[in-house]
């Protein structure tokens, strides 16, 4: 398990449903800006995946499935610049 923080502890998990990795604890503010120190650089894409287009697609037909007409709420918590937020939000738009 790779840690992120000490005193007090705070460690990556991953679900073994999903793989998604995230903290098992929020990390104190200097923690988060030690990660994320280099992370965002002017004029910079700040993503972490390579293809948002196709990992929107992915998490769409995992949440929606054939229920295009519902309601969609997206909640953004990871790092980065909403790249993937949005690539869901406009595949959405366009299919409903």
């Amino acid at each position: 398990m790779l840690q992120i923080q000490w005193d007090p502890d705070v460690y990556y998990v991953q679900c073994p449903r999903c793989n998604g990795v995230s903290a098992d604890r929020m990390p104190q503010p200097s923690a988060i800006d030690q990660l994320y120190r280099d992370y965002y650089v002017e004029g910079q894409v700040a993503q972490t995946f390579q293809a948002p287009l196709r990992l929107a697609k992915h998490i769409l037909a995992l949440t929606i499935g054939n229920q295009p007409a519902d309601p969609l709420r997206i909640l953004e918590i990871g790092g980065g610049d909403g790249t993937l937020v949005k690539e869901i939000a406009k595949l959405r738009r366009t299919s409903g």
